[in-house]
C-alpha cells in the first residue's frame, strides 16, 4: 500500500526516453538517469505509465483506513478476521483494527466515518478491546486492477522495462516473491513461478 504520492507520483508522471521501443532511462528533472532496465513498481500511480508505453495499465488507487489501538489487555498470538476486517497486534504491542476498501480516486486521507467502523469492529471481533484507547489512524492507497490480479511482466512489445505492480491487499505479502520473479525477468531466465495470468499485455487485447 503506496501512502504518500509526491515522490511516486512526481516519478511516474515523468517523461521516458527512448531508443525505439526500450526504455534506455528516466528523464527526472533536468537529469536523465540512464539504466539498461527500469522498473515500474509505482503502486497506485502506474497508470501514469500507459500513454508513453501505448499500453493500457489500468491500476486504480483503492484506500484502505486503519487504526491503532493501546490497551492493557492481553496481546493477541494471531490475528483474528472477517469479511469485513481484521485485529492482530504487532511486535510493538500496538493492536491494529483494518481495513476500508474505498474507491475515491487519490485522496489518502483518513475520514471519520471509516474510522468509526474501525472502531466498531475492533470490539466485535474482540470484545476486551471495548476499553482500548486510539493511539493513531492513518489511510493509505493500494493498487487495484479489474481483474484483481497484478501485472507482472514486460509490457508487449518493449524491452529495458518491467512491470511489478496492482497487488491491491497483498503487495507487502508478495513483495518477497515478486521481487524473486522480476530478478528472473532481468536476468532472462524462465520464472520460477507460472506467471502468464499476470501478463501487462492482457489489457490491450481487451482493449482491441
Amino acid at each position: 500500500m503506496a501512502t504518500r504520492s509526491g515522490n511516486v507520483g512526481r516519478l511516474a508522471r515523468r517523461r521516458r526516453r527512448r531508443q525505439g521501443d526500450r526504455v534506455v532511462g528516466v528523464a527526472l528533472g533536468g537529469e536523465t538517469i540512464g539504466s539498461p532496465e527500469t522498473i515500474v513498481a509505482t503502486g497506485a500511480w502506474a497508470s501514469a505509465w500507459s500513454d508513453a508505453l501505448r499500453t493500457p495499465i489500468p491500476v486504480r488507487p483503492v484506500r484502505g483506513q486503519m487504526v491503532a489501538l493501546s490497551t492493557t489487555a492481553t496481546p493477541l498470538h494471531h490475528a483474528v478476521s472477517s469479511s469485513d476486517g481484521y485485529v492482530l497486534t504487532k511486535a510493538d504491542g500496538s493492536t491494529i483494527v483494518g481495513t476500508t476498501v474505498e474507491e475515491v480516486g487519490f485522496d489518502a486521507r483518513p475520514t471519520a466515518a471509516g474510522i468509526a467502523r474501525l472502531l466498531a469492529l475492533g470490539p466485535r471481533l474482540v470484545p476486551r478491546l471495548a476499553d482500548a484507547t486510539v493511539s493513531a489512524a492513518w489511510a493509505g492507497l493500494r493498487p487495484g486492477t479489474p481483474d484483481r490480479l497484478p501485472l507482472l511482466g514486460r509490457p508487449p512489445g518493449w524491452g529495458g522495462i518491467v512491470l511489478a505492480t496492482g497487488h491491491f491487499r497483498e503487495g507487502i505479502l508478495l513483495a518477497p516473491i515478486t521481487g524473486e520473479l522480476v530478478l528472473d525477468l532481468l536476468a532472462r531466465r524462465r520464472p520460477r513461478l507460472p506467471i502468464e495470468a499476470f501478463d501487462p499485455g492482457r489489457f490491450l487485447v481487451r482493449a482491441a
